[in-house]
């Protein structure tokens, strides 16, 4: 699935270029893996997901680094 948060938004910039790092948890679906990330929209396995996503559903995510996250959005 596509998301509406990036490499901005989840204060992951510094990841991209790694292989099997973090890059956010989905909270609600702990099974999703968010596998790939642009500034501003990050792409999400839910393949492993039992009931996965619906379109337009809102969900949560916690980012890695919380710190540069919080700076861009307080």
């Amino acid at each position: 699935m596509i998301i509406d948060a990036g490499a901005k938004a989840l204060s992951a910039k510094q990841l991209l270029a790694g292989r099997n790092l973090e890059m956010g948890y989905v909270c609600e679906y702990l099974e999703a893996k968010i596998f790939r990330l642009h500034e501003e929209h990050g792409w999400v396995n839910v393949s492993r997901c039992k009931n996965p996503p619906t379109l337009g559903q809102r969900i949560g995510i916690i980012p890695v680094n919380i710190a540069l996250c919080m700076n861009f959005f307080i």
